[in-house]
């Protein structure tokens, strides 16, 4: 399981705020789990509070592939600042 944030930051008086841009834009993975409840579109989703495959808010790639493949589609060029991943941990860490 991925989940990507893709953030953007603004700095006011030394004080920087961030935005996930990826928020709610149209996601893909290459090799989807054959369920939807684990679809591209749980990384963009803006939970992250359940990093458990039961949860519903990680995206999961098919069984037994050896690569693991997502993108976002930002609706434009932008700059970035950083990505922010986080890895299912089925809540252990």
């Amino acid at each position: 399981m991925i989940r990507i944030f893709l953030l953007s930051c603004v700095c006011v008086s030394q004080v920087r705020l961030y935005d996930n841009i990826a928020s709610g834009k149209a996601a893909q993975q290459l090799y989807p789990f054959s369920s939807s409840r684990w679809g591209a579109d749980k990384a963009v989703d803006g939970l992250k509070s359940d990093y458990s495959a039961v949860g519903g808010q990680c995206t999961i790639s098919g069984m037994e592939k050896r690569t693991a493949r997502w993108w976002v589609d930002l609706g434009g060029v932008l700059s970035i600042r950083h990505i922010t991943i986080y890895y299912r941990t089925d809540n252990l860490a």
